[in-house]
Formats: C-alpha cells, sequence, structure tokens
C-alpha cells in the first residue's frame, strides 16, 4: 500500500489497571487522518466499566467513578470505533505500545456479551516500534536502548504531550509521532518497505498475543 493512499485511524484506551486479563476499558479515542496529517474523523468516549476504578490508576488518568457512571458500555463505544475505522482494506489502525491496547480491546470483548458478531477493525501498527527503528526518542546508555515512549518521542521532534495518559490527548501524539515518521518518505513508498510497519490483527479475542503480518 502506497503511503499516501493509506487511511490511518490512531486509537487509544485508557484501563483500570494493566493487565488485560483482569482490567477493564474506561475510555476510547480514535482520530483518522492521511499521510499528510490531514485529519478526518474522531472520537472520544468514556466507558462504563461496571467495576471501580482504583485510586492509583486515577491519579494516573484523571477518570473517576462519577465520570463513568453514565457513560457507554464497551459493546457500544467498540460500535462507534468500528464505524469510524470502516472496512476498507487500505485503512490502517496505529497505537503507541500497540500490544497493550490490543491485547485490552480483546481481552474485554472475549468477558463482554456482544449482541451481535465480533467487531471487525483492521490491522494495527505500533508507533513506539517505528519510533525506535528510526531512532527517535532519547538514547538511554545505560540500557543501549533508545527511550520511546510516546512523552519522550514527541519531544525529540519537537512536540509537547499535553493531557497525557488521556485517550484523546495520547491519539494526538500518535498521530504526530506517525505523520512526523511518514514525511521522511515520498508519498510513493509501499507502507511495509518503511522499518517497524509490521502489521498486526486482532480479530480473535481468545488469543492473548495478536498475530503479525510479516516482519521488519
Amino acid at each position: 500500500m502506497r503511503i499516501d493512499s493509506v487511511r490511518f485511524v490512531a486509537f487509544d484506551t485508557e484501563t483500570t489497571g494493566l493487565d488485560p486479563a483482569t482490567g477493564h476499558i474506561v475510555e476510547i479515542a480514535a482520530v483518522a487522518f492521511d499521510w499528510t496529517g490531514a485529519e478526518t474523523a474522531r472520537m472520544a468516549v468514556l466507558v462504563n466499566p461496571g467495576v471501580t476504578i482504583p485510586e492509583e490508576v486515577t491519579r494516573i488518568h484523571g477518570i473517576t467513578d462519577a465520570m463513568v457512571c453514565d457513560a457507554l458500555r464497551l459493546p457500544k463505544a467498540l460500535r462507534i470505533l468500528e464505524l469510524l475505522a470502516g472496512r476498507d482494506s487500505l485503512t490502517v489502525l496505529a497505537a503507541h505500545n500497540a500490544a497493550f491496547d490490543v491485547d485490552f480491546v480483546r481481552s474485554n470483548i472475549y468477558r463482554d456479551t456482544f449482541d451481535s458478531e465480533y467487531p471487525y477493525f483492521p490491522p494495527v501498527l505500533d508507533t513506539n516500534e517505528m519510533a525506535e527503528r528510526h531512532r527517535i526518542g532519547e538514547w538511554n546508555p545505560a540500557t543501549g536502548r533508545w527511550k520511546t515512549n510516546l512523552t519522550a518521542a514527541l519531544k525529540s521532534i519537537g512536540v509537547t504531550l499535553e493531557g497525557a495518559h488521556r485517550a484523546l490527548a495520547d491519539v494526538l501524539g500518535c498521530k504526530e509521532l506517525l505523520v512526523a515518521i511518514l514525511k521522511q518518505y515520498d508519498g510513493g513508498t509501499d507502507l511495509s518497505e518503511i522499518p517497524g510497519t509490521r502489521l498486526r490483527t486482532f480479530d480473535d479475542p481468545a488469543r492473548r498475543s495478536f498475530e503479525t503480518r510479516g516482519r521488519r
């Protein structure tokens, strides 16, 4: 796929914890855009997890039980994401540390009750992996690796992440990072030729680890 023909959708989740096997999603956001960064759609919804949000987690993302008590339940929230993402074969999802968000979506779907078929989502790439392959972030001499968390990666390209750990803020940061990398290439470049752009699928909620489509 030429990158100038791809529709990118950055997405992010906020949760009640770090373990997708036991945690619940409390917020989902997504932004659709092209390789130049031109935005075409966005969403941001709170999700009622049906459980109490631990205080230590609220201190990180700021989402409280009161904020989600009247929010959408997960099936409706994911349907909104599904509609925004669409089913076009030229759409690619993007997330920073994609394994976390993919595994949370998958595990939450597996636990929750869906009245219809399992929602469809396009394949997803990981901007954290892309940042590492493009040496974007802060060099850590102790580990001999690049520090590529979203805040560090954005800082290295001159972008300040405001409102970190809220889904929409992190999504917009993911978008800025991805566009900065894509603009290093010509629009006619095939996505698969860009380092760090292995595409993963997450259509099977019974598996914790998502599959890969090729590796770079």
